[in-house]
């Protein structure tokens, strides 16, 4: 699967040109921003054969998002309900391919000429919470676009911001040269493994656009799914109180009186697991799904606070519980960085 992005500003003008570095790249999802469509320019003005297009349309001058996808691959468009505090724009894909599903995004966010940090805030407010509610959508997130924050320094806020959500910037050099100087304004965020990434990279089309096109193409191995058979005590209709009540009716009379230890061990078992057996039966279960070995008990433990307190924040909307999600989210992303880490470093000493 290749992805690109490209700033056009203003894309129909240039359309011919983009239409032949799209199949010529033979890319499967392109998005554009700064589309600069207007009312009244359909769909059909603006397309490319072979694609499916997305749009999400500025009301007024400029701005705008599009995304134009291959049309073998099912897709489907992911409505976010996020009351944003700044101007970003935004389109969310979900893609099946290969037995995976892929969530990919394309944002833009206009630039503040001031270049006040204080203007860069409410873009990371919004971006945690669209991040928060697509991460858990997919096997994979890529977030392509255009940020107008100079990324080519390193870590800074939309950087750890991603991380945060467990996803890498790959882009390292500028994707915007002026008589100034460069800077990567046009950054590709991915969930992926390294191993995955075939290669990514900028393309100067300078006859388009300022901006050059960044690109990231992805190996999507199908999952070879190979199944088992589990037995474990089935709990769902686990009552404590009549559990207690059946087990306190047992002859217990037979154990006090019963002289021989080996017989003793024998009567208490057998009690106890009738008892467990009518209320927690042993059920066989096949399972495919292969188990991350990372996972402990005590990241489920932690996957599930975070989850509840995302229920919270969702219900009450209140900023003290959405700290509280954060801070969740992050440990649950740090703990599971520290387990992929000592595991692969394991295997590789191994």
């Amino acid at each position: 699967m290749k992805l690109s992005h490209l700033n056009a500003r203003s894309l129909q003008p240039k359309l011919c040109e983009f239409r032949d570095i799209v199949h010529n790249s033979q890319y499967d999802i392109v998005g554009v921003t700064e589309t600069w469509f207007v009312d009244g320019m359909g769909s059909d003005d603006v397309s490319v054969q072979g694609f499916r297009l997305y749009r999400s349309d500025r009301l007024g001058r400029g701005g705008g998002v599009c995304v134009y996808v291959r049309e073998y691959l099912r897709c489907e468009l992911v409505d976010l309900e996020v009351e944003t505090e700044s101007p970003v724009e935004y389109l969310w894909l979900k893609v099946h391919l290969s037995g995976y599903t892929i969530i990919v995004g394309f944002l833009y966010r206009p630039p503040d000429k001031k270049k006040r940090p204080s203007k860069l805030s409410p873009f990371i407010d919004d971006m945690n919470k669209m991040l928060s509610l697509v991460s858990p959508m997919g096997s994979y997130l890529f977030c392509l676009g255009d940020v107008n924050v100079d990324l080519l320094t390193g870590r800074g806020p939309v950087v750890d911001c991603f991380f945060s959500f467990g996803l890498d910037q790959i882009i390292s050099e500028p994707t915007r040269i002026t008589s100034r100087g460069g800077s990567l304004v046009d950054p590709i965020f991915v969930s992926c493994p390294s191993t995955m990434i075939k290669s990514s990279g900028v393309v100067n089309v300078d006859h388009i656009s300022d901006h050059s096109l960044t690109f990231v193409e992805v190996k999507l191995l199908r999952e070879k799914k190979v199944s088992r058979l589990i037995k474990y005590r089935d709990f769902s209709n686990f009552d404590n109180d009549v559990f207690l009540e059946d087990l306190q009716n047992k002859r217990w009379i037979e154990f006090l009186y019963e002289s021989n230890i080996d017989n003793k061990v024998e009567i208490f078992n057998s009690f106890l697991l009738s008892v467990f057996n009518k209320h927690a039966p042993v059920v066989t279960r096949r399972v495919s799904r292969p188990k991350a070995p990372w996972i402990t008990d005590f990241i489920r433990h932690l996957m599930g606070e975070r989850d509840r307190a995302l229920n919270r924040f969702k219900n009450f909307r209140s900023d003290d519980m959405w700290k509280e999600y954060k801070n969740l989210r992050n440990k649950v992303l740090f703990e599971i960085h520290l387990g992929r880490a000592y595991l692969e470093n394991y295997l590789t000493q191994k």
